[in-house]
């Protein structure tokens, strides 16, 4: 252990200036060094040096008084409980109920497609698209090397939140990220998978469309009481089928085009929307923690809470309800590079996630309907 702080000293001083050293127990150490423009991409390259060793660094402090310590790796914490997986078996169950309601209104509006299908193809959607969303987190942990966030899935329930099989995916950051670069990334691939997924579906549903037996009026949907009540498209999906109406086959006035799986993508929409939404605990407020820091974030939830009450769009109180409930909870993600500052692309990716939530959010009645000069 004696020559350890002297094969560290090797590996610090090609990427830091140090200015000062102090030993730690069990062969750790303690660095005071210097802090340039260069020292973000030093310290990513440090930790790869170090980490198959046994030992992970952590650079704290400021610009100005930066102290990068060399502790032994510690193994990943256990999982805590079975929650999540408990969570995850409500949802799927949460999604088969709705596909049964959709079943059941596709009986009156669609009877050409046989109810199996119905069941099938809706379940199956919605459930690809909540994988896609933490196969999207997990991929990109795995390939930037860091523990991936503990998922839940918050399920839907029939009678109290329509629309919405799943109110979708918070997490917990259980260990400490690289740094905010790193954060952000992991948590906008999920969001950027999933709604990718959901375009695709959505895109190829409108080929399998049917018209419907009967007339209904633009933008009514099934809920969760067995009727047809109004829930409007967002403005990317108005846009999606406007682009796709030359290609489509025509559709008799008063009727319009129907298809399980445009209703999963629906709700594909949906969930991007809350996703990117900066409220704790959710992606959105991941990505806004990497770029506007605690009291950022904290403000940044409290008015998306605000946003999703006063929203004239149904279910979206029971998402406010929960994050308001959880938000006071919220810890701070940690990161072994602290000093560093996220890269500017990241501040113009947030205003881009945030702008992509509005547009996938289903036009509040009280606009949809306003009186035009």
């Amino acid at each position: 252990m004696a020559e350890q702080p002297q094969d560290f000293d090797a590996f610090v001083r090609k990427r830091f200036e140090i200015k000062d050293t102090f030993q730690l127990p069990e062969g750790e150490v303690e660095y005071r060094v210097g802090y340039s423009p260069e020292s973000k991409e030093g310290f990513k390259a440090l930790c790869s040096e170090l980490q198959p060793l046994g030992f992970t660094p952590r650079l704290s402090g400021t610009e100005a008084d930066c102290a990068l310590v060399i502790r032994k790796k510690q193994p990943p914490l256990p999982p805590v409980s079975r929650i999540p997986v408990l969570m995850a078996l409500f949802t799927v169950a949460s999604v088969v109920a709705f596909a049964i309601l959709e079943v059941l209104i596709y009986a009156d509006f669609a009877p050409i497609i046989p109810g199996y299908v119905v069941l099938l193809s809706y379940s199956a959607c919605v459930l690809a698209i909540l994988v896609a969303h933490e196969f999207g987190h997990r991929y990109l942990a795995e390939k930037k090397g860091s523990a991936a966030r503990t998922p839940y899935v918050i399920p839907g329930i029939p009678l109290i939140t329509p629309f919405l099989p799943s109110l979708g995916i918070v997490s917990t950051q259980r260990d400490a990220v690289l740094n905010r670069d790193t954060l952000f990334d992991i948590s906008i691939a999920g969001p950027v998978v999933a709604f990718c997924i959901t375009v695709v579906l959505y895109v190829l549903s409108a080929f399998a469309s049917v018209q419907s037996s009967t007339p209904v009026t633009t933008g009514q949907a099934i809920n969760a009481y067995l009727s047809v009540g109004q829930v409007n498209p967002g403005v990317l999906q108005m846009g999606i089928d406007s682009a796709l109406s030359p290609f489509l086959q025509h559709v008799a006035p008063g009727y319009v085009r129907l298809s399980p799986v445009s209703d999963a993508a629906a709700i594909g929409f949906r969930l991007t929307f809350l996703s990117f939404l900066p409220m704790a605990f959710y992606d959105g407020g991941y990505l806004a923690s990497a770029i506007l820091g605690e009291r950022g974030v904290r403000a940044a939830t409290y008015l998306s809470i605000l946003l999703l009450v006063a929203v004239d769009t149904p279910a979206y109180w029971a998402p406010a309800i929960f994050t308001l409930l959880i938000a006071s909870r919220q810890q701070q993600p940690r990161f072994l590079d602290e000093v560093s500052k996220p890269a500017r692309s990241k501040r113009v990716l947030l205003l881009l996630a945030i702008l992509l939530a509005f547009l996938c959010l289903p036009i509040p009645q009280n606009l949809m309907t306003f009186p035009l000069p």
